[in-house]
């Protein structure tokens, strides 16, 4: 279990700002970058901790993993229709 996030104002935006973006529809790719460690897979899987969108959260911890993973596979295939949202972290 993660300790409580305690969020400046800048952050508290930008996580209200990912869960307007993603519960909107109005996006299907958000980059967030930055410095490593500076807490951006924190931010943005609390931005995804709402009942509507926790849900369909599938997290990658490694993009290289994801790339040649079968869920990507079954991801992309044009027969299948629903929401997921993916979070691949260390992308080079």
């Amino acid at each position: 279990m993660a300790p409580p996030l305690h969020v400046a104002a800048a952050q508290s935006e930008a996580i209200a700002t990912i869960r307007k973006a993603l519960q909107g529809q109005a996006y299907q790719h958000i980059r967030v970058i930055g410095e490593p460690g500076i807490g951006k897979t924190r931010l943005v899987l609390e931005a995804l901790s709402t009942e509507d969108l926790a849900p369909m959260v599938i997290y990658s911890p490694h993009a290289e993993d994801f790339q040649h993973s079968r869920l990507l596979n079954e991801l992309l295939r044009g027969d299948l229709h629903y929401h997921a949202i993916v979070v691949i972290d260390e992308c080079s």
